[in-house]
């Protein structure tokens, strides 16, 4: 017998489709019923009931999956961990049946099969009329224990004289009668008139416990025969005993749980545990039921509960006609049973254990296994029928036999050819990747046959790569042995040594689905050859450095042994990037972060500590560095390059709505003046497309296309220097004059209205302007060397550079505006002294010290109240401080770094503010968003709170108000004299100090009031959210 998948709770539903499919004359009825729509067999629950019977006739496997007929009842995945009652989806299968069958020869299936009839009557006590209706019924529930009762009955018998028996109605519930033409009393109750052919049974265990308010389960003793004699709870009980089986009957032969054998073997056998009846005299109990009427029913089913009300496991015995054996049908397991198995789904009584089964005995030691429903059938020889063989199948089910044999084949066919094909992840590696792709690394799953020889499997990867034959043909190609997470060739495959004879599978060692390395296709130039890679060898990842755009080219890959030279090595580099060997500086990376110049030509690559892979940075040497006899890395141009990409960070940041600066423009602006000298101010900018007077702020804002911006912060500002006004304007200003200073474009603009003048250079000198070094190293000392063109000053000034993805942008329109914003960053002075009287607690190191800072893209969004602003996409020093970050934004936001605050937003929304200024960005990850906000940043000792406005008389008592800073030790007194002025300034609500009283806010109650004397601090608590209750008095 074959088994059925449990999905995941569906026991019960295994149960009851097991004990339909070893019904033979269901099964047999199933299978003489044709899908005529054969584009709806999905949904169809006939069908899939079909296939599934046909599947546990035919198939080998040792259980098959019930998803098929699952589907057709429209259930999804969750329905799968939801246990339903067995009996009520036997009712639910059976309702569906009739619906489908309506119109076809087995229209009336369940009714000939399981339908029986029954009587509710009501007889008067005194005249003896009858009154009586007739009823239909599918199963009969079995009462274990009555309503009140504290005993069950013992066996179905008993359960049964209960049900049958009348109740009578007398006293108060009279019955009135008809004929006697009063009340009477009189006898109510049900008789049957007609048992069905499959007789179901349903004991009623589960009950409500009315004292402790729960759904209960009955797990008393209820006993029932294998032989079950119906004929006295008729009411025309037939002796008529024609077409009843008789001694010669096979079906009819059952004993009472035992399989049929020989007398000899029957008189001998003793059964373990208690006997039904006897075995001698089972055949003549049957003689003697049949002759007192037709309803003398054999047990073949008994589906058991395990478990308790709130869920359990089922399972079911059932009893084959075949061989008249009992066998457990335990979701996939099918095993032999005997009576003693049986005995303990009585209930109520604790058997040893006997079997290894987990459900079936060991679950038994409990009383909480026991049977639930019983499945009895008529014993009739003329009805009794036998299994179809599958020689006898009907034409519809053998094409589906052949059909189900095709797909099992192919299935077959399927894991076999599986079996023979081999998986493993294909690398690629060329440079047209990375103008084309915008990648400098590809990887797909290569699949190939494990027969595939070493040059067709070339050929395949060539064609999975998509790789065209006029770029790189497939005879410039080869597979090498890879390791992707560590980047190391191991070894090569190459086709014309030995490994061309051989299949790609026996160089990987063997067939598999997956293996513990990879493989790279490797590409060659035309008229260069591959090298050989052997095992053991050394890979190294080299890089080449771009002063020009400070940053590094993509990698080139070198494989060398560890028994070569340092020289050898730097010879390999020289002729493979087509480089100078005498000016050529290699840089050895040994572990993350630690890097050193390689100097010792002489020392094997072993003795350096090259071990697998290794990485190099390479570098030209400027003049200074090639004449250094003790040249450090930190002194080199390749150093400035390393720790610029060491420490590169890229963030998001969201700038204030333009709404929000317009309205809160003439309240930063008045505060100007007042603030101390670490703040920055911007200037105005001039120039024909903006105007007059624009600020910086007001430029980002516009929808002026910018792209790039870029600050030298490597160099620090000199505060003590000055500038000449220019011809418009007889304002002093400051000007830088230190020779550390670099600039991007060649002309300086004017301290005081920023406008730019030309004629300002060439009435410069040599001592005013800085020292501009070309890539060669010499020095310009006259104002005729400074080149005129954006892309000359990129040559001689590497630091101000941009890749040729930002030239375009750095070019633009708005060049000298973003120039102007950049001088306006350059004209700011810092004070030493103020910086730390100032209350920033910063001291004058960190606030005179300049770190890398570039605008990458300025992109127009909306915040989250709908409202345009700006988006910086920006690239920086990690290591960069808050207080130098928000010296850069100042500019974009149009107003002093004291007057807004930079928050970071996490992914779920929620925002933390930025106050420690001297917090830098190292545990900060790139792509992380920041979100700027205009308002006053807190101080030592400053919170930030929410004030409501309370309104007793009116339905909303909590109104919004205003965000306002409180500073720890203030009294209630000070602060009302200073919300007073705040509240009339942002929320234009004029009143008087000692008309303001401050609560305590206790989610939406006023709580106490605060008292003049009270301190923030000390009297009223400062932390978590901090909200207050302001109320004004009349």
């Amino acid at each position: 017998f074959v088994g059925l998948v449990n999905q995941a709770m569906t026991c019960y539903l295994n149960s009851l489709i097991q004990t339909l499919y070893m019904t033979p004359e269901f099964r047999n009825a199933m299978y003489k019923w044709e899908c005529h729509n054969q584009d709806d067999t999905t949904s169809s629950i006939p069908y899939q009931l079909q296939h599934l019977f046909l599947l546990l006739q035919t198939s080998n496997k040792e259980s098959v999956e019930t998803t098929g007929l699952t589907r057709s009842f429209g259930w999804d995945s969750s329905e799968a961990w939801q246990q339903h009652d067995i009996q009520e989806l036997c009712r639910v299968m059976f309702d569906a049946l009739e619906n489908t069958f309506q119109g076809t020869d087995q229209a009336d299936l369940i009714k000939r099969l399981y339908e029986g009839t029954m009587k509710d009557y009501v007889q008067c006590c005194e005249c003896h009329h009858e009154s009586a209706r007739n009823d239909t019924f599918l199963d009969v529930p079995i009462t274990i224990r009555p309503f009140g009762a504290t005993t069950s009955y013992k066996s179905v018998i008993e359960g049964l004289n209960a049900f049958v028996e009348p109740e009578t109605l007398d006293e108060s519930n009279q019955y009135y009668c008809e004929k006697c033409d009063k009340k009477c009393d009189a006898k109510k109750g049900l008789k049957f008139t007609k048992f069905p052919y499959l007789l179901t049974l349903q004991l009623k265990r589960f009950d409500f416990d009315y004292s402790t308010m729960h759904r209960i389960k009955l797990n008393d003793c209820m006993q029932f025969p294998q032989i079950l004699n119906l004929n006295s709870f008729t009411e025309d009980t037939s002796k008529d005993t024609t077409s009843s089986s008789t001694d010669d009957d096979p079906a009819g032969s059952n004993g009472v749980g035992m399989n049929e054998q020989s007398s000899e073997e029957e008189a001998s056998s003793v059964d373990e545990g208690i006997d039904f009846e006897s075995q001698l005299s089972h055949r003549k109990i049957k003689k003697d039921f049949i002759q007192e009427g037709p309803y003398v029913y054999e047990l073949f089913s008994i589906m058991i509960h395990s478990g308790s009300a709130a869920g359990g496991h089922y399972y079911a015995y059932i009893k084959s006609f075949e061989n008249n054996r009992w066998h457990s049908f335990n979701d996939q397991i099918v095993s032999s049973i005997t009576n003693l198995d049986i005995e303990k789904t009585f209930g109520g009584v604790s058997y040893p254990r006997t079997s290894s089964s987990y459900y079936s005995t060991f679950s038994s030691n409990s009383s909480s296994t026991n049977a639930y429903m019983l499945m009895y059938r008529q014993i009739n020889k003329q009805r009794n029928s036998m299994f179809m063989e599958t020689t006898e199948l009907p034409s519809h089910i053998q094409d589906l036999v052949h059909r189900e044999e095709e797909e099992e084949r192919l299935r077959i066919m399927k894991i076999e050819q599986e079996r023979n094909m081999c998986s493993i992840r294909l690398f690629l590696r060329h440079p047209s990747l990375v103008g084309h792709l915008v990648q400098p690394i590809l990887d797909k799953t290569f699949e190939f046959h494990k027969d595939t020889t070493l040059v067709d499997a070339v050929k395949q990867a060539h064609m999975l790569m998509r790789i065209k034959s006029e770029v790189v043909p497939v005879d410039r190609c080869r597979l090498v042995k890879y390791d992707h997470i560590n980047d190391v060739l191991d070894r090569s495959y190459d086709i014309d040594s030995e490994d061309g004879e051989k299949t790609l599978s026996q160089l990987l060692g063997g067939p598999r689905n997956s293996y513990l390395f990879d493989l790279l296709l490797e590409t060659r130039d035309e008229g260069e050859k591959f090298e050989k890679y052997e095992c053991g060898g050394v890979t190294l990842k080299i890089f080449l450095a771009d002063p020009e755009a400070l940053n590094l080219h993509e990698q080139v890959t070198i494989r060398v042994t560890e028994q070569q030279t340092v020289l050898d090595m730097k010879t390999r580099i020289a002729e493979k990037l087509n480089l100078s060997l005498g000016s050529m500086l290699v840089v050895h990376e040994r572990y993350r972060g630690e890097c050193h110049i390689l100097t010792k030509d002489s020392k094997t690559l072993k003795s350096e500590g090259f071990f697998r892979s290794a990485k190099l940075y390479v570098d030209l040497m400027t003049e200074e560095e090639s004449s250094s006899d003790s040249l450090k890395l930190e002194d080199t141009r390749l150093w400035n390059i390393l720790d610029k990409i060491a420490n590169l960070l890229t963030i998001n940041i969201v700038l204030p709505s333009v709404l929000s600066v317009e309205s809160e423009g003439s309240s930063l602006s008045t505060s100007c003046s007042t603030l101390g000298s670490t703040d920055t101010i911007c200037h105005p900018v001039e120039g024909p497309c903006h105007g007059p007077e624009m600020s910086p702020a007001e430029v980002v804002l516009t929808n002026e296309p910018v792209k790039s911006v870029m600050w030298n912060d490597n160099v620090s500002v000199a505060p003590d220097a000055t500038r000449e006004p220019c011809d418009s304007c007889h304002e002093k200003s400051t000007a830088p004059s230190s020779s550390n200073v670099n600039f991007c474009s060649p002309q300086i603009s004017c301290g005081a209205c920023g406008s730019s003048s030309s004629q300002y250079m060439k009435e410069s000198t040599s001592q005013d302007l800085p020292n501009l070094s070309s890539t060669a190293g010499s020095s310009a000392s006259a104002p005729k060397d400074i080149p005129e063109s954006s892309e000359a000053c990129e040559k001689i000034n590497p630091l101000f550079s941009c890749s040729p993805y930002y030239k375009k942008s750095i070019l633009s329109s708005s060049e000298g505006i973003l120039d102007s914003v950049s001088r306006s960053r350059r004209e700011r002075t810092i004070s030493c002294s103020s910086a730390a009287s100032d209350g920033w607690g910063v001291s004058s190191e960190i606030a005179q010290k300049q770190f890398y800072f570039r605008v990458l893209e300025v992109q127009q969004n909306e915040n989250e109240e709908n409202k345009p602003c700006k988006e910086l996409h920006v690239e920086m020093d990690k290591r960069m401080p808050l207080l130098s970050l928000k010296r850069h934004l100042a500019h974009f936001v149009g107003t002093a770094t004291r007057r807004f605050v930079i928050y970071r937003k996490y992914a779920s929304g929620q925002e933390n503010e930025m106050s420690q200024l001297t917090e830098d960005f190292r545990s900060i990850p790139n792509s992380t968003l920041f979100v700027v906000k205009l308002g006053r940043a807190l101080r030592k000792d400053e919170y930030r709170c929410k004030l409501y406005q309370l309104k007793l008389y009116e339905e909303e008592t909590a109104k919004p108000l205003m965000n306002w800073v409180i500073q720890r030790g203030l009294t209630v007194g000070d602060a009302r004299n200073l919300l007073c002025e705040d509240i009339s300034e942002q929320c234009d609500i004029h009143t008087q100090p000692e008309r303001i009283r401050i609560r305590k806010k206790m989610w939406k109650t006023p709580s106490q009031v605060y008292l003049e004397n009270d301190k923030f601090g000390t009297n009223i608590s400062l932390y978590g959210t901090i909200e207050f209750f302001i109320e004004f008095l009349d």
